[in-house]
């Protein structure tokens, strides 16, 4: 799944589940309960990016793709 796909599908769950709940909520209220979901992702991917940084400076492939998830989430 591409980050953007994944950026649509976490806000989608989002606003689905304030549907289910009775409790619609605006776009933006979905999209800001993904991004903390990411920010979690992301804070476990970087305490696992010490272990597994090649030490040459790059990220972890699966730390960039939660972080261009993000940035796709803020573009949406």
């Amino acid at each position: 799944m591409t980050p953007k796909e994944k950026a649509k599908e976490l806000v989608r769950m989002f606003a689905k589940k304030s549907n289910n709940l009775k409790q619609r909520t605006d776009w933006n209220y979905d999209k800001q309960c993904a991004l903390i979901a990411v920010d979690e992702i992301i804070g476990q991917w970087e305490i696992i990016d010490v272990y597994l940084a090649d030490g040459n400076g790059q990220l972890n492939q699966n730390l960039k793709y939660w972080y261009t998830v993000k940035q796709e989430i803020n573009l949406l």
